[in-house]
């Protein structure tokens, strides 16, 4: 049996036009601006190094009232153009039919994500459904992917994603439980007692690609890791093994303190794999270029 986590949008949803006209309404009625291309929207929005807000209406950070605006666009727009891809109902119904803990982790504010799965009639196939809020940080941190594995009875996890914060959060997923299996014993009471040294060493296991080793956020530095600990880690990428020196963030030890929330031990022996998808979701890039079809997605998963 497997855990099989999605992302939702540009994965399950081809929720771009939703996105476009939230952002787009969003900078016309509050800020006077004229609208952006679709393709430039998706593409900040998938890439960890750019601030979005910024980028789409000039400002670091929003205030209440603006965020207030902008969450009502993006329900209701979601609700009127979001739709799942082709295919994919049948892929939900084939793994639940075949046994598997199916979840759901985006960066999609959590309050919105039940809604908008309801909507789209797939809810009711997730054992789980993981967004971002105050307690749970957005990808590429990998604090949500490690929280949906602590709560399956699964440890074998796959992981699908269509962007590089996907990628970069599977990485760091994957390298952390790597690292956890040389903290401590094999008995919850000495994964507990290692969780100390779990806490420092968790920035080695926050690795990056090198094609990813960029700011988070504009603040945001990184640093190299010359840990033993860190070393070079291994994921599973697109039915090939990829190597990756790890990495270390300034946030690193703020995703330790919400990973380490749940005992340890409910990851000891977890495994955790990527696969790379692009069904129509932004522009042609280097990961859509490589990116399975749904048909490759089912063979890799197996079992249905």
């Amino acid at each position: 049996m497997k855990t099989v986590i999605f992302d939702m949008d540009g994965t399950l949803l081809d929720s771009s036009s939703a996105i476009e006209i939230s952002v787009n309404n969003t900078r016309r009625e509050l800020y006077g601006l004229a609208p952006l291309q679709k393709n430039f929207i998706v593409h900040t929005i998938n890439d960890p190094s750019k601030n979005a807000f910024l980028e789409f209406y000039g400002k670091t950070e929003a205030s209440a009232e603006e965020l207030a605006f902008f969450e009502k666009e993006f329900v209701s727009n979601y609700r009127d153009f979001a739709v799942l891809y082709e295919g994919i109902e049948d892929l939900l119904h084939s793994c639940k039919k075949a046994g598997f803990f199916l979840a759901v982790a985006s960066n999609a504010p959590s309050y919105t994500l039940s809604a908008i799965l309801e909507k789209t009639g797939v809810r009711r196939l997730f054992d789980l459904v993981v967004g971002a809020d105050e307690q749970m940080p957005s990808k590429p941190n990998p604090a949500m992917l490690l929280h949906v594995i602590s709560r399956s009875p699964h440890k074998n996890a796959i992981f699908l994603g269509d962007s590089k914060k996907d990628e970069l959060a599977a990485l760091r997923g994957a390298e952390f439980l790597q690292n956890l299996e040389f903290q401590g014993g094999n008995d919850g009471e000495s994964l507990n007692a290692s969780r100390d040294t779990s806490r420092k060493n968790f920035s080695a296991s926050s690795g990056s690609l090198s094609s990813c080793s960029k700011n988070l956020n504009a603040d945001e530095k990184f640093r190299s890791n010359d840990s033993d600990a860190g070393g070079a880690a291994t994921l599973s990428f697109k039915g090939a093994r990829i190597s990756a020196k790890a990495e270390a963030t300034e946030d690193a030890q703020a995703a330790a303190a919400r990973c380490f929330q749940a005992n340890l031990a409910d990851l000891k022996g977890a495994k955790l794999e990527y696969l790379q998808v692009c069904w129509g979701f932004g522009e042609p890039s280097e990961l859509s270029r490589n990116a399975l079809s749904i048909a490759q997605a089912r063979e890799i998963i197996g079992g249905i």
